[in-house]
């Protein structure tokens, strides 16, 4: 695996904000963080039913990556752009919990996933405070010049390692800093005899991206998840 682009920067997490609202730090369904009323986002996730494929499940990947988003502050005031958005768990809860500016819901899968993305945001518009939108894009294509985001983000959106370089090809095109959830899926790694992070820290330095592990979260030492930080060089 290369390792001389990556560096392990553990802790650093707590230095990039103030610490959120208390409630934010209590979780609800699926693990996401709960919104500064107590209450939670109500979220369709059906799973692989109506062909909507892997992303109509919130996977533990997302709820990681919400927390980590909420403890530090890194979406307030931003306007952010989940890639791979699925149910768009986290970029509701950036919308909803994190004080982000402005969030776009981007996905590439099947067509009842995006009609899933787009009902998800209309239940839960009572709790948005900010402009929310759902877009279709694929990795790789091209990118739209207006939407212009700040942060980016991306839960287990990269398990599938025929879709790193187009991955990374979007994450440079954006030109924005890229929060990305990781989990480490050790039998997958096994079967292909290569590991999947390190197939897309190959893909990265080939695209120009450098990559920091920002946090682990090891509560399940049999699927760890990572939080990687993506920036264009």
């Amino acid at each position: 695996m290369p390792s001389a682009h990556t560096a392990l920067i553990l802790g650093t997490a707590a230095a990039l904000a103030p610490a959120p609202l208390a409630p934010l730090a209590r979780a609800g369904p699926h693990g996401l963080p709960l919104l500064p009323s107590g209450e939670h986002l109500n979220l369709d996730a059906p799973g692989w039913v109506r062909s909507i494929g892997t992303g109509g499940r919130v996977w533990p990947a997302a709820a990681t990556l919400c927390r980590f988003l909420a403890r530090t502050g890194a979406a307030r005031g931003q306007r952010v752009l989940e890639v791979g958005c699925g149910t768009g768990a986290t970029g509701l809860t950036c919308a909803a919990a994190l004080n982000a500016s402005s969030v776009l819901l981007t996905e590439g899968g099947s067509d009842g996933l995006l009609q899933l993305a787009r009902r998800n945001v209309e239940t839960n518009r009572r709790h948005i405070h900010c402009e929310v939108s759902v877009e279709r894009h694929s990795w790789g294509d091209a990118v739209d010049a207006s939407w212009a985001p700040e942060l980016i983000v991306g839960s287990d959106v990269t398990y599938d390692r025929d879709g790193h370089d187009r991955l990374c090809a979007t994450l440079l095109a954006l030109g924005a800093p890229a929060l990305l959830a990781h989990q480490h899926r050790r039998v997958a790694s096994f079967l292909s005899g290569e590991s999947q992070l390190g197939h897309f820290l190959e893909a990265a330095e080939r695209a120009g991206l450098d990559v920091d592990t920002v946090h682990a979260d090891r509560a399940n030492e049999l699927a760890p998840v990572s939080i990687l930080r993506v920036t264009p060089r």
